[in-house]
């Protein structure tokens, strides 16, 4: 068994994080973090806690108290928990592993990953019912991140490569800027990414094999929160932003 299990609290949050910011202030409306181990199961009803590397997640509990948890129901497309090096974070195969949410309203989100594989269309990294985060790596894309209208993409500034490691964001409700590494990448607006279709979370349909480190969803924008929650899933992800 691993001895790395946190309690659930604020502070824990902070600590494990940038030591000067506390997620919780930005009023998210769901955080995951991949470090705090008392928050993964390997069933989505959440019974048979993850003790050990290479155990399966079914489920990640939401540690902002709104109740918004990842889960998967099917044991072969549950991502697989890791850790090495003082990081910690869950490895997608990038064929069928997923894992869904029940959040249907636009907001901002950051994700902290890194990309361990790419496919030769647009590969879904999360979505809502009003906006998605992907990479897009299909012909003319040159491998960058953005939104998918269903038609066309709207990529964003940077491109995305095998071991990549990064902080992603999309910051606004309906429309707004992209962020990489805390450094705006380009904007979306309503007409971008708002496909009831993609409504689940991590689409298995578009996959992407990559490691998850953690992430914030909030209601609207993160505004001044911004730079802080970058730096705070940049440390799970162990980058300096």
């Amino acid at each position: 068994m691993l001895g790395i299990g946190m309690n659930i609290s604020s502070a824990n949050l902070s600590k494990k994080g940038n030591a000067a910011f506390d997620p919780l202030t930005a009023t998210p409306i769901a955080v995951w973090d991949i470090r705090v181990l008392s928050s993964l199961w390997q069933d989505a009803a959440g019974t048979i806690p993850v003790t050990a590397d290479s155990d399966p997640v079914g489920r990640v509990d939401d540690l902002s108290g709104s109740g918004n948890y990842l889960y998967q129901t099917t044991a072969a497309s549950r991502p697989t928990f890791h850790t090495a090096g003082g990081l910690f974070w869950l490895a997608y195969d990038g064929v069928d592993d997923q894992l869904l949410h029940s959040i249907a309203v636009a907001g901002a989100f950051a994700a902290a990953v890194e990309i361990a594989s790419l496919k030769s269309s647009y590969t879904g990294l999360f979505a809502t019912g009003a906006m998605m985060m992907l990479a897009k790596t299909g012909a003319g894309s040159g491998g960058k991140w953005g939104t998918h209208t269903g038609v066309v993409d709207a990529p964003a500034g940077s491109a995305l490569s095998v071991a990549d490691r990064c902080v992603l964001m999309m910051d606004g409700a309906a429309s707004g800027a992209f962020y990489r590494n805390d450094v705006a990448d380009g904007s979306y607006s309503a007409t971008n990414g708002q496909s009831p279709a993609h409504l689940g979370g991590f689409n298995p349909v578009q996959a992407t094999g990559m490691k998850f480190f953690g992430g914030i969803f909030k209601a609207g924008s993160f505004g001044a929160n911004r730079s802080p929650v970058n730096k705070w899933l940049g440390r799970a992800a162990g980058l300096s932003l």
